[in-house]
């Protein structure tokens, strides 16, 4: 029988070595016996290119002949890198695009469970009182589902309540469950984010870590480099469905051949309105854009309706949020208070046109809010 033939393939990622023997029959299998590691290191046929000095890492090696210390060699001549001080890694940002539509049918399927439970209790209140009218109907219904998920809160319908729920109560503590497992690696791969875009995050209030997974699962870039892939910030406000188009209409959801121009998806906008409306409720650092943006509506046309005008100023301090997160992945220093930006010169102006129709956004308002998840 030939004898095998030891051949070493180096590192592989950074993680330990793979030392393989390759046989003309078998091909290549994993050496099993300390003595065909300790002969690997004899023959010095290590590759050690990954560790940037190869030829004395080798010589080191060989002198010792002990592969055991080849994690402290590892460490010495090239220490661990650290993701913060890098672009945002493929790798995570990948991950983050598989798992988010997985806890975005988590959290629908807890929702539907929840909504559920909540349509029995209404049930339950109107059989126990036929008289009350719908608004009353709905209110006492509430105080009913809160006592039924509360230790504390007592209500004559309680029991009922609970024991016809509670086999949706099951099932939405199981999801509920299977959610915050996702949810926490989603927290764990978006702080792996390079240092500028964590200071961001933590400058912003109402813009969390869980909002920044969200930003990267609805719109990862074709190569997985997030914000890195789109050239300009208009793409990005296309991609989300912000964009302003040829016409001056704004982007949205139609029919017919223009839903191809448009390119809108209810789900993703939906993304990017939610955080804006936590960052007015918030009253954070971009709430002064809008009540900036706001007074500029008024002054425009005072007999605008309210609703109206509240819309159009978030829609712009979302755009301006959008465009100071895509220069800080494009590594521009932004200031988040005022949304300003330290190198002006390599910034893009913010498009705010003056036509941009809004005479549906009250009946699509409706169509966004019931997308968000």
């Amino acid at each position: 029988m030939k004898e095998k033939k030891i051949v070493a393939r180096g590192f592989q990622d950074g993680n330990d070595a793979l030392h393989d023997t390759e046989s003309p029959t078998n091909g290549a299998v994993k050496p099993k016996s300390k003595r065909s590691r300790k002969s690997l290191a004899d023959n010095g046929q290590i590759l050690l290119d990954t560790l940037g000095n190869g030829a004395e890492s080798v010589k080191k090696l060989n002198g010792g002949g002990d592969l055991a210390s080849i994690d402290a060699l590892a460490k010495d001549v090239a220490p661990p890198l650290n993701l913060k001080d890098l672009d945002l890694s493929t790798g995570i940002v990948k991950e983050i695009a598989l798992l988010w539509p997985k806890r975005q049918i988590w959290h629908r399927a807890e929702k539907s469970l929840m909504l559920s439970s909540y349509a029995l209790c209404r049930r339950l209140t109107r059989n126990a009182n036929p008289e009350l009218p719908l608004p009353k109907l709905k209110k006492e219904a509430t105080v009913l589902y809160k006592a039924m998920l509360s230790k504390k809160d007592e209500h004559p319908l309680k029991e009922l309540a609970m024991m016809a729920c509670l086999s949706f109560l099951k099932g939405r503590d199981a999801i509920k469950t299977e959610r915050t497992l996702l949810e926490n690696r989603l927290v764990e791969l978006v702080q792996q984010t390079p240092i500028r875009i964590a200071n961001f995050v933590e400058n912003v209030r109402g813009f969390g870590h869980l909002s920044l997974a969200s930003l990267i699962g609805e719109a990862p870039g074709t190569n997985f480099r997030w914000f890195l892939d789109f050239e300009t910030v208009s793409r990005v406000w296309k991609r989300y469905g912000m964009a302003v188009m040829p016409d001056g209409t704004r982007q949205r959801r139609v029919a017919g051949e223009a839903a191809i121009e448009h390119g809108f998806v209810p789900r993703r906008r939906s993304v990017v309105w939610a955080i804006g409306d936590t960052m007015i409720k918030a009253h954070g650092s971009y709430y002064a854009l809008y009540l900036k943006f706001k007074e500029k509506e008024v002054a425009k046309n005072p007999e605008e309706r309210p609703i109206i005008v509240h819309a159009r100023a978030k829609r712009l301090m979302e755009k301006r949020f959008l465009r100071d997160l895509w220069n800080v992945a494009h590594g521009r220093n932004v200031n988040p208070p005022h949304g300003e930006i330290s190198n002006p010169v390599t910034v893009m102006a913010m498009e705010e046109p003056e036509n941009e129709s809004l005479d549906t956004f009250a009946d699509d308002l409706g169509g966004e809010e019931a997308n968000i998840v």
